[in-house]
């Protein structure tokens, strides 16, 4: 909830559901970003952020980035 208490829109994803599934319902959406949080991430302290428009590279930024990101509200 760190996302939205800094005015970014935010959905969480079924982890039920295949890593692919997850990225293909976060592109159908109409998501301008995918944000990953897996066990590497959260041992790391860092996410790693998915372009869904642009389809550049995965890039990584600390969580703190993500939360006060320009670029996702």
């Amino acid at each position: 909830n760190m996302l939205r208490k800094n005015g970014i829109s935010a959905d969480f994803s079924n982890f039920e559901a295949s890593f692919k599934s997850q990225m293909r319902s976060a592109d159908k959406s109409g998501a301008a970003f995918a944000l990953i949080i897996g066990e590497d991430e959260l041992k790391n302290g860092t996410v790693s952020v998915k372009d869904l428009r642009n389809k550049t590279e995965q890039t990584q930024i600390k969580f703190e980035e993500a939360a006060n990101a320009e670029q996702f509200r």
